[in-house]
């Protein structure tokens, strides 16, 4: 996701629009890192088809509401998207007419990752009109993420990424109510058990506040290996499971710390002898 253009601090999404600037300028990690807590704390204005009589243009939904029908689009390469904008002025500045609700990111988020819509595209704007906004593209693989209140990594060039929990968020740890197959398991316990650094492999599952439950393999390191070892050895047992997975099925890698190693102990499966 990216973003150009400038804005005001008195303009709604201020904080959202500096971090687009921000990556936009430099693409740190640490910079994606502040674009991705404010999208699961701010509010967009979505542009709908149609409003029913509880949502009238304007009306403000919480969580879990959906009462209209949010546009859809085909971009350049044939895949769905869908609009959003950061603030009424900058989508009359799009559309002077078209109907529109204000939600929390999270939940647009929600209600689309079951759809077939890749991409979220932030102050869209007309040819000819000047930017009055800063516009972005939240892909799929980032806006899934969000869903879940995870911030995504940056898939490297293997495309694997790493995701991590929010400062702050609860997490919630418990055993498997369905387990990846014994030869996924048994492929990640063989990749885990040839690295040195690996003290032992969990599966468990893991959920946020307001997420789904996901399992999760958890890598519990001997010492504290650098970073890009750290990276390395995730990069290494997801190889070993990728094309084990089948079609819409997900297991989340995690490098277990602190608090979080213990509660893994006590609920999680070790799955090396």
């Amino acid at each position: 996701m990216a973003g150009t253009n400038g804005f005001g601090d008195k303009v709604p999404n201020a904080t959202l629009l500096r971090a687009m600037d921000d990556v936009s300028m430099h693409a740190s990690e640490e910079n994606w890192g502040r674009l991705y807590n404010e999208l699961l704390v701010c509010k967009f204005i979505v542009p709908v088809q149609k409003v029913s009589p509880e949502a009238a243009a304007g009306m403000e939904l919480g969580a879990g509401q959906m009462p209209v029908a949010i546009l859809q689009a085909r971009d350049k390469s044939g895949k769905l998207a869908t609009l959003v904008f950061t603030d009424v002025d900058a989508l009359r500045d799009w559309n002077a007419d078209i109907a529109y609700v204000e939600m929390p990111a999270r939940d647009l988020f929600q209600a689309i990752k079951d759809t077939e819509i890749s991409a979220v595209i932030i102050n869209l704007h007309r040819p000819d009109q000047q930017k009055l906004r800063m516009g972005g593209r939240i892909t799929r693989f980032e806006f899934l993420a969000l869903a879940e209140g995870m911030i995504p990594g940056r898939p490297d060039s293997s495309g694997l990424a790493s995701m991590s929990v929010p400062e702050g968020m609860n997490v919630y740890v418990m055993a498997p109510e369905k387990e990846p197959s014994d030869q996924v398991l048994q492929s990640a316990s063989a990749a885990a058990r040839e690295i040195s650094e690996v003290r032992q492999l969990y599966l468990f599952q893991m959920t946020v506040p307001g997420g789904e439950a996901h399992n999760v393999l958890g890598i519990e390191l001997l010492g504290e290996p650098r970073p890009p070892r750290v990276e390395e050895i995730m990069r290494t047992i997801a190889h070993s499971v990728n094309s084990l997975l089948q079609k819409n099925e997900y297991l989340d890698l995690l490098v277990l710390t602190g608090p979080l190693i213990v509660a893994v102990q006590e609920r999680g499966r070790p799955l090396l002898d």
